[in-house]
């Protein structure tokens, strides 16, 4: 079961990699087409507006999390958290300040960050790329190759950061309409992903090999032709599903610590009772499903953050149509 799970959780950061390539390069040509050219106000007040709510929803219940396991001396505060965290449950206040810049940090208290890490970086360096070729002005598109070497120059210390970055732009070409011709796209991939074979990096714990890496980029690959091949955007997919998208990133970067500190009591009543610890463990799931449901109807409401920050910097309010599309950038952190 492990291992299953293991490999689903996986697949779905794959899947997340593509989307966020699909949706945010999607977004961007949606900028460059409203403006004539690349406005990059707009693109940055929409990714604060999208990513900061949850995260720093998240980031507090880590901090209450791990501090409640170490006041009460719960597992994972001075010794392994089973086998989920074999060095416990701890982070550092430069942790806490690096996860706020977006940088790094606390992925021991909430694992599941180190992926949002490297996505901002990419975010980063797409703003840039669409600044240099399509900024208004010189100094637009200088600025904009700095902030892709700098994206780039600091994703070189986060874990598989070409391998994602690939991914990631293998999600991007699904917007690129000559990519739908075999005799354009299938040599442009069998050209990353030799590059990739060559670079070595690969991401599978259980396939730690260039196949494994080769194999996932490969599935990558066919998933972003069937994007190409197919308009997803009018498949009517059932209600309940599409409605996931409406807390599916607050469930992302705030599940972890909640499920921790389930974990945590259900091994501390374990040794008394092990029907009462696996209770435990299913209340602590159940209620953070509930916990992320409820806030994320707050948090993710992308509009009205965007609304704070452009009358704190005094700029006009996105169109209707615009504000359309941030909301179909949920789905570009699943």
């Amino acid at each position: 079961m492990e291992m299953v799970s293991g490999w689903a959780a996986r697949a779905a950061v794959l899947v997340f990699f593509l989307l966020s390539g699909l949706l945010i390069t999607k977004s961007i040509i949606s900028n460059i087409k409203r403006n004539g050219y690349f406005e990059p106000t707009d693109y940055l007040l929409n990714r604060i507006a999208r990513l900061y709510p949850p995260l720093l929803f998240a980031v507090l219940l880590t901090v209450v999390v791990a501090s409640v396991i170490h006041f009460l001396g719960l597992p994972g505060s001075t010794g392994a958290l089973g086998t989920v965290r074999p060095s416990g449950v701890s982070f550092t206040f430069t942790e806490l300040a690096r996860a706020l810049m977006l940088y790094d940090g606390m992925t021991e208290a909430n694992g599941p960050l180190w992926t949002l890490y490297i996505e901002a970086k990419l975010y980063v360096a797409a703003m840039g790329i669409a600044m240099a070729v399509r900024g208004g002005s010189m100094p637009s598109q200088i600025t904009g190759l700095a902030l892709v070497a700098s994206a780039v120059w600091l994703g070189l210390d986060l874990y598989k950061f070409w391998f994602f970055a690939m991914v990631w732009t293998f999600g991007a070409s699904a917007n690129i309409s000559a990519m739908k011709r075999p005799a354009v796209f299938l040599p442009v991939v069998l050209a990353v992903i030799f590059l990739g074979y060559v670079y070595d990096a690969p991401y599978a714990d259980y396939v730690d090999n260039k196949i494994g890496l080769t194999v996932q980029a490969a599935g990558c690959a066919l998933a972003v032709y069937v994007l190409l091949l197919n308009s997803w955007a009018e498949f009517k997919f059932p209600k309940w599903l599409t409605e996931t998208g409406d807390f599916s990133y607050t469930l992302y970067v705030a599940h972890f610590p909640l499920l921790i500190i389930g974990l945590s009591l259900s091994l501390s009543i374990n040794d008394r009772s092990l029907p009462l610890a696996m209770a435990t463990a299913f209340l602590s799931a159940v209620s953070s499903l509930a916990v992320v449901i409820i806030s994320a109807n707050w948090l993710e409401d992308v509009p009205r953050f965007r609304g704070y920050l452009t009358s704190i910097f005094g700029k006009a309010e996105l169109p209707v149509r615009d504000k359309v599309l941030d909301t179909a950038g949920r789905l570009s952190s699943p």
